[in-house]
């Protein structure tokens, strides 16, 4: 268990970056950031496109591991549907399965990162069941340095 030790407030009135949180485990709880596939090599910084091209992955809690590519950069007015209304989100990366979904419903939180060299690029949040040009839907994920750099985090990677 944890406690919440950071998050970014969604805003009603204007668009937003990111949807996310992060808490601290309580003493006792592990991790083991190289569990599952292994480790992370480090985090996208953003700036140059074609490191990313090559192909994303995640291993989410409802699809497992998929694989994909990104289909589009810094989308901007995606809109996201809360119990509070229908928020919007700018700069965000659009992501399409190989060959079918990338993501569906309880993978939001996954870490999506090239398939080759492991580089964390990005941090599953919405997506759609329709769309794409395969007709499986698309998913949307906040770039992950924009996330660590508004909760004021660090991504572990050993």
């Amino acid at each position: 268990m944890g406690a919440l030790l950071a998050d970014v407030p969604l805003a009603d009135d204007r668009p937003n970056l990111v949807d996310a949180a992060v808490a601290v485990l309580d003493p006792g709880v592990g991790t083991d950031p190289g569990a599952g596939d292994g480790p992370l090599s480090g985090v996208w910084a953003g700036a140059d496109p074609t490191e990313v091209l090559g192909g994303v992955q995640k291993i989410g809690r409802t699809t497992g591991v998929t694989t994909g590519r990104v289909t589009a950069f810094e989308v901007d007015a995606v809109p996201v549907g809360y119990d509070r209304g229908v928020l919007t989100f700018d700069d965000q990366l659009e992501i399409e399965g190989d060959g079918g979904a990338f993501s569906a419903g309880g993978d939001s939180g996954s870490v999506i990162r090239t398939s080759e060299q492991r580089v964390a690029v990005a941090l599953l949040f919405a997506g759609s069941t329709t769309g794409g040009s395969n007709g499986a839907g698309l998913t949307y994920a906040n770039p992950l340095a924009t996330v660590l750099r508004l909760l004021g985090a660090d991504l572990v990677t050993t």
